[in-house]
Formats: structure tokens, C-alpha cells, sequence
């Protein structure tokens, strides 16, 4: 197939990654924007606390004050090891990460790579639409849910 007198897949072979290693690029790239959006979500959240005022919570319990970090760490801490170990294996997933993956089926080689782009881009479009809502809402979004005006 030539475009504009370009043939793209002789374009493709020349590129200095295999095609595991630009799929993965895709993710690796999306999971990381992932990341920095949701780190600095709360960077957002609290300058709306500064106009809002604090928002009204009760007192935690021990068992709250022990359930936030182990929170937190399952929250960050899949995509953080995938991050870390996919950029030190050369863009490739790491035997021992893939085998936690869901099983492919009958998927062919492309239409798995196509699902995992097709799953990146929403994923950008989720992160989005997140900002819209958070933009919208402004003052009134707070982490536990909606601030209390009295």
C-alpha cells in the first residue's frame, strides 16, 4: 500500500523497536499520564479547599488511620512496579508481569495489540472526561465527596 508515495510498513520495519516494544510504549506512556493526572488531582483538590474552606469529617478510627496507607500502596503500587520494571526491561514486559495478564483467547497478535492501543486511548479519554467533571464541580468536589457549605 503506498500513501502519497510512502509505503508506511517499510517506514514501520526501519524503526529501531519491535512491535511488542512499541505496544508496550503505548501503555507504559498512558499508565505514566495516568500517574501525573491522578497526582496532581490532588494538587487541584487542595487549592479548592483553600477557597472552599476545609470540609466537614468526622475522626478516624485506628482501623482507618492502618487502612490508608495499605490503600494508597494498592492504588499506586501495581502501576508504579509496572512503570519501574517495564522501562528497565527495554519497554517489554517482564516475564513474571505478564503472567498475571488475562488470558488472550483466540486473539491474534494484531487484535490484542489493537484492543491494548484501543484501551489506551479510551483510557486518555477517561482522564479527560475526569478533568471536565472536576472542572465543573470546582469548590464543591472534595476526596471524601462533596464539601459542606454552612
Amino acid at each position: 500500500m503506498y500513501l502519497a508515495g510512502i509505503e508506511p510498513h517499510q517506514i514501520l520495519q526501519r524503526l529501531p523497536i519491535s512491535h511488542n516494544q512499541g505496544v508496550e510504549s503505548i501503555a507504559w506512556i498512558t499508565t505514566l499520564s495516568g500517574m501525573i493526572f491522578s497526582a496532581t488531582l490532588g494538587k487541584k483538590a487542595s487549592k479548592e479547599t483553600k477557597v472552599a474552606g476545609p470540609a466537614n469529617t468526622s475522626s478516624l478510627t485506628p482501623f482507618q488511620k492502618a487502612l490508608t496507607p495499605i490503600h494508597s500502596l494498592s492504588i499506586w503500587g501495581p502501576p508504579a512496579v509496572y512503570v519501574i520494571t517495564t522501562a528497565f526491561n527495554r519497554m517489554e514486559q517482564p516475564d513474571w508481569f505478564a503472567d498475571w495478564e488475562l488470558p488472550r483467547g483466540d486473539l491474534s497478535v494484531g487484535w490484542h495489540a489493537g484492543l491494548r492501543t484501543l484501551g489506551c486511548l479510551l483510557n486518555v479519554g477517561g482522564y479527560y472526561f475526569l478533568s471536565q467533571c472536576f472542572k465543573h464541580l470546582g469548590s464543591q468536589w472534595h476526596f471524601i465527596g462533596v464539601s459542606v457549605h454552612f
